[in-house]
């Protein structure tokens, strides 16, 4: 690649990445105000701490994400294609081990957490359990996705990146009009919505990267030295969003 041809790339990821933000923000600000008006705002209240747990644990997906892209970018710079294979396998390998960890978790603690501790309208229990399942299974779709928006990332494919993220707000926006005629509860529907969502951009993103990259097919590695070192970067880079979580 010539220096004309990287400095070009520079400026279509920027842009690209530019554009990602601005209608990000524009169309999540929009749906925000109009998922209100549909739910209330007691539902809306109900789903800010129950399925909050999407948002909570968006820095644990944002660390994730950066180990992977890290020891993959390294490993690309290396030239290295059967390293760069491991780290994908070994990384998958311990992000669905966290997925795991975090369902064990959530339906254990979690739930009589939720059903014995939280002051929850009786005649909401049922709706609030409903949005509870649903949040943990967004939430091990995106940790389970981590890997593969690490490739993508990690190879540059900037401009895939800024359109799934954008399909992704969109959908999200769609599903908000779908609400509006949803017969059935629209907190337990505005729920199961969003996991949809989360599926289609999953396979979207998954197909993507299996089509693009041979190293995106996955097969468990149990590589512990790299598993170790994996994993004592995430948890370091962890600590470090926690604590900008906290501030």
């Amino acid at each position: 690649m010539t220096e004309l041809e990287h400095k070009r790339r520079i400026a279509k990821n920027t842009a690209a990445l530019y554009v990602r933000m601005l209608v990000r923000l524009a169309v999540t600000l929009y749906t925000s105000r109009i998922v209100l008006d549909i739910l209330g705002v007691d539902d809306f209240a109900l789903y800010g701490i129950v399925g909050g747990i999407v948002t909570l644990l968006t820095f644990l997906q944002t660390a994730l994400n950066a180990s992977t892209q890290r020891f993959m970018s390294v490993e690309l710079g290396r030239g290295d294609k059967a390293a760069l294979k491991r780290v994908f396998d070994v990384s998958m390998t311990l992000y669905l081990m966290v997925a795991l960890a975090i369902v064990i978790l959530a339906e254990t603690a979690g739930l009589w957490f939720l059903n014995t501790r939280l002051v929850i309208p009786p005649e909401r229990l049922g709706a609030v359990n409903w949005v509870f399942q649903f949040s943990i299974l967004v939430t091990c779709v995106n940790i389970i996705q981590t890997p593969y928006n690490a490739s993508i990332i990690a190879h540059e494919k900037m401009s895939f990146y800024a359109w799934i993220s954008i399909a992704d707000v969109v959908l999200k926006l769609g599903a908000v009009f779908l609400l509006m005629v949803s017969p059935v509860d629209k907190l337990v529907s505005y729920a199961a919505l969003l996991f949809v969502i989360s599926m289609i951009i999953f396979f979207i993103t998954r197909g993507y990267a299996l089509h693009q990259f041979t190293v995106c097919r996955f097969k468990p590695s149990w590589d512990k030295p790299l598993l170790r070192q994996m994993a004592a970067f995430s948890g370091w880079t962890l600590c470090d969003s926690g604590a900008q979580l906290a501030v």
